[in-house]
């Protein structure tokens, strides 16, 4: 079987995939033709609905269906769907193994082996949760590629430009900002930051926020059905935003009254957006700081993600960073297209066979010490941004004469105790005949896979101990991946050639639920045809009637 090199770029509000063919990277179609794919899914009568077919039903059937998930990966949140509770790994696969078989369908070949992306401020556990939802429909993650160096790798690869470039990256759940210098083939990265509960969605609930308060709702008393069209209208608008905004959302109201929609203008969507805008300089300063680079320092601007075109973000980054950001490549496929590159630079294709890539540990790696006499405070061995492969040894000593072991507790984080930081493992080590004050060294050994080789040596004695922590993305027990396994086995997939016609039928009956009158009574009429067309199991006559009922809907709606 061949080995293809994939790319995956696991979005909060869109996944895509792309291939390795010739000397560049192709983006592979869904079903629907589309490059892009929403990361939503939904549960309709005994199926499973991935995407564009699930993204409708966002407004029709709130209830069984969920998104922008991706979040809450890796920190225990369950969503219902189908009486049942899944936690964001399993939906985060079952969009993965969409996008599995589109490039099955695609390359007429089964494929196993991906480079997935993922952001750059992901903690282990978080990227470990990824890899398993890879595992768990038959993918082999074999490298997480940070989102920002998966784009800058794109942009070096398409452009082989020198220089020093910031990577702005800001998707629709999380954001960050990636110091990277490109020299001589060598793509290095110097620092990242970022903050994984900020994104796209954050100025789409500002957007909620003040309409309900300029209509007198509340979240709590408005209903399900009315929250999600004022969130659609808010999306659609924000979308579709230049210099102002009118968000139409069109329902009736607990008090009987019809709401037609609101108009913003740029000065008041400065107030809107202000404090969600503010969250962006952090992550900059931090990552300047850390790579020791002044703003003078960098070369260009590199916007990524589909919430990067707001031009209020665009208007922000640039009075922060004193330059105009660039578009150059799609922002909303060009991390695809570079966790692509980094796959084929795995295979050694020829074309980018030069190429070395360098990347950072993003969070710091320490123990639990005593420091000054306070107990429990984290001790960094491996400091964040530290460039990996490294190797890195920090000395320790014993506390009292009558230890006979102690116990090594190794955190990843950046808070000062080490309970606030992300356990990984305890190590024990002989100390039986030191005295108090005897050195012992601690060694981490970090990797691009995700291996963290722990070496402990009590100095001038023979006790040592050495211990390879895999913190890999498929570091997950074979219990845990065969429960997921079955609970999503209890569910069927809905079968791909008829995800058009479902995406037809839910668009139709979303504009029924928000058209009125006559438009509203064409809406029912389309309905009905298409129900009939459906009816003949005629393929043929089905794809005439979508594609005419699709040029109507395109003529009046689009």
């Amino acid at each position: 079987m061949k080995t293809y090199a994939i790319g995956i770029d696991l979005g909060t509000t869109h996944s895509s995939i792309a291939v390795w063919q010739g000397d560049r990277p192709t983006l592979i179609p869904n079903a629907l033709g589309e490059y892009l794919t929403p990361s939503v899914v939904s549960y309709d009568d005994g199926h499973i609905l991935v995407g564009k077919a699930a993204y409708y039903r966002k407004y029709t059937h709130p209830r069984n269906t969920v998104s922008v998930f991706k979040r809450a990966i890796g920190s225990g949140k369950e969503y219902r769907l189908a009486d049942k509770n899944f936690n964001a790994r399993e939906l985060c696969s079952i969009v993965l193994s969409s996008l599995k078989k589109d490039a099955e369908n695609y390359l007429d070949e089964e494929i196993t082996e991906v480079v997935v992306s993922v952001p750059a401020y992901f903690n282990d556990q978080q990227r470990k949760e990824v890899g398993l939802a890879a595992t768990m429909v038959g993918l082999n993650a074999v490298r997480l590629i940070n989102e920002p160096t998966a784009a800058a790798l794109a942009y070096n690869v398409e452009q082989k430009k020198d220089g020093q470039y910031l990577v702005f990256d800001l998707g629709g759940g999380t954001f960050d900002v990636s110091i990277v210098e490109y020299t001589a083939g060598i793509i290095e990265v110097h620092a990242s930051s970022g903050n994984n509960r900020l994104g796209g969605e954050d100025f789409t609930e500002d957007l909620v926020d003040i309409v309900l308060e300029r209509t007198g709702g509340e979240r709590e008393t408005t209903t399900l059905r009315e929250m999600q069209a004022i969130y659609s209208a808010c999306e659609e608008a924000k979308k579709n935003y230049r210099k102002s905004m009118f968000i139409e959302y069109g329902f009736t109201n607990q008090h009987g009254q019809y709401e037609e929609g609101i108009f913003f203008s740029e000065v008041e969507l400065d107030t809107i957006w202000r404090n969600t805008l503010k969250k962006l300089k952090q992550p900059l300063e931090q990552s300047l700081s850390d790579a020791n680079v002044n703003v003078r320092d960098i070369d260009d601007v590199i916007f990524v993600g589909g919430a990067s075109r707001l031009p209020h973000v665009q208007k922000m980054a640039t009075r922060l960073l004193s330059r105009f950001g660039r578009h150059d490549l799609d922002p909303e496929t060009v991390v695809c297209i570079g966790a692509t590159i980094q796959a084929a630079y795995r295979l050694r294709h020829k074309a980018i066979e030069d190429l070395v890539i360098t990347d950072v540990c993003p969070y710091s790696l320490g123990v639990a010490a005593e420091v000054n006499g306070q107990s429990g405070v984290f001790s960094p061995v491996l400091e964040r941004n530290t460039i990996v492969p490294t190797s890195r040894v920090q000395r320790y000593c014993t506390k009292y004469d009558t230890d006979s072991e102690i116990v090594i507790s190794i955190f990843q984080g950046e808070s000062f105790w080490a309970k606030d930081n992300i356990h990984i493992e305890d190590i024990s080590i002989d100390v039986s005949t030191c005295a108090a004050n005897h050195p012992i060294d601690v060694r981490f050994s970090y990797d691009v896979n995700g291996l963290l080789d722990v070496n402990i040596d009590v100095v001038d004695k023979p006790q040592q101990v050495e211990k390879t922590i895999d913190t890999s993305p498929t570091g997950i027990g074979e219990g845990e991946i065969k429960e997921s396994r079955e609970k999503l086995k209890a569910l069927k997939i809905h079968p791909r050639e008829k995800i058009p016609n479902i995406v037809l039928l839910n668009r139709l009956h979303k504009l029924y639920e928000e058209t009125l009158g006559q438009a509203r009574k064409s809406i029912e009429m389309l309905i009905i045809s298409f129900e009939e067309a459906l009816s003949t199991q005629d393929s043929r006559h089905i794809d005439k009637a979508r594609q005419h009922i699709s040029e109507m809907l395109a003529e009046q709606y689009e």
